[in-house]
């Protein structure tokens, strides 16, 4: 294969037939920058046997040549200066350093706020990002955490566009103009459908979500719905509310069974829901199962004393 050096930058890749230069996938199409990294390592080691860490490293002015290695193992981080570093080595523009950076940031963010954070400045960049990169709309949905709840109660009854009532009925209440985003956003995402008498249906009757993006947005949304249940104590009527607390000891292998004891009890609730043709109410219903002590070493267990 052949290959030019411009002078003062990086290597420019042509095929064996002296066509274009090869086109790398662009930083805009990755959610994760290390998979970023080991794509636009592989592709030019394709092209030119002489490309290696050792070369990218001295392109980036870095000491250690197994350090991009090192990065796409996950075994080191990069800091504010090394980014600009491989910035400038791995030849980015102005738009595509900045998303780069802000992806960096992303995933190696420590807290939930953070992620957070630097995930709604990558959205920004929106216009230049694959949309099915960003899972923006899958985002939006539990962005809010009025919008899974409108989503049942637009359903309930004759709601005919009523925005203000519908801001009323959700505990604690929603703005008008609230409640129409999030309808909006509903019909847009083809969760709910107009039918010709002007009421809303469903189009989907259970949703389902496992995806790295938007378990960002799904964990916040959890601690709304944590938070909400911690109000209910005080302000919904114990009548119309259950709340109740276990304090257990338990093995690894107990744990993985109460996992699966949950979700098929979750799987049962789900088909009474199904069946019930008289909803009238919106309730959430909120399980968690969590470690309150650190592990310990089971120790023998002694005999009772007579």
């Amino acid at each position: 294969m052949e290959s030019s050096v411009p002078a003062g930058g990086f290597e420019t890749f042509r095929s064996r037939t002296g066509s274009a230069a090869i086109t790398l996938k662009s930083v805009f199409e990755f959610i994760d920058y290390r998979k970023f990294l080991e794509h636009n390592y592989q592709e030019k080691k394709k092209r030119n046997r002489k490309f290696s860490y050792r070369y990218f490293a001295m392109k980036a002015g870095i000491t250690s040549p197994s350090f991009l290695k090192m990065v796409i193992d996950g075994k080191r981080n990069l800091t504010s200066a090394m980014i600009e570093k491989f910035c400038r080595a791995l030849e980015l523009d102005a738009k595509e350093c900045k998303y780069f950076t802000n992806l960096v940031h992303f995933n190696q963010a420590k807290t939930a706020r953070e992620k957070q954070d630097f995930y709604a400045a990558l959205r920004s960049m929106g216009d230049m990002v694959k949309e099915e990169v960003l899972r923006i709309n899958q985002y939006d949905y539990f962005d809010k955490w009025f919008t899974p709840i409108l989503r049942e109660l637009i359903c309930l009854g004759d709601f005919q566009d009523d925005f203000e009532w519908l801001g009323r009925s959700v505990e604690p209440p929603v703005s008008p103009a609230e409640a129409r985003t999030a309808v909006q956003l509903l019909l847009k995402l083809g969760l709910v459908a107009r039918k010709e008498n002007g009421r809303y249906a469903q189009t989907k009757l259970a949703l389902a979500v496992d995806d790295t993006v938007v378990s960002l947005s799904l964990r916040t949304y959890q601690e709304y719905a944590l938070e909400h249940a911690k109000r209910s104590m005080y302000d919904i009527d114990k009548k119309v509310r259950h709340l109740s607390t276990l304090v257990l000891g338990v093995s690894p292998a107990a744990y993985g069974a109460m996992v699966e004891e949950i979700a098929a009890f979750k799987d049962r609730i789900k088909a009474i829901v199904h069946r019930d043709e008289a909803s009238s109410r919106v309730y959430q219903f909120t399980l968690a199962l969590f470690p309150v002590s650190k592990e310990t070493i089971v120790k023998p267990v002694r005999e009772a004393i007579p």
